[in-house]
């Protein structure tokens, strides 16, 4: 369910309360997102060069990946796995 919808159950990558610089961002849901394109790329053969992209959603949790990626740990201070 996504909370600026009313709760209505869509097809979301995290929770979106409030659209506005002062609303509360979702690290758990946004934690979970990144951890799952995490697994998936995890599962690739070393050899494999893959991009990570998106629209809208999509675009915001591949840049989270990539800045949980530099920082070396998400947003809830657990350690980043994978090396992208």
């Amino acid at each position: 369910p996504v909370s600026s919808l009313g709760g209505f159950t869509c097809t979301a990558w995290f929770d979106v309360g409030e659209i506005s610089e002062d609303g509360h961002d979702d690290l758990e849901g946004l934690d979970a997102s990144a951890s799952h394109i995490a697994n998936l790329l995890s599962a690739e053969p070393a050899d494999v060069q893959v991009g990570i992209g998106g629209f809208s959603m999509g675009a915001a949790i591949s840049l989270y990946s990539a800045t949980c990626y530099a920082l070396g740990r998400y947003g809830t201070g657990h350690a980043y796995p994978i090396n992208l």
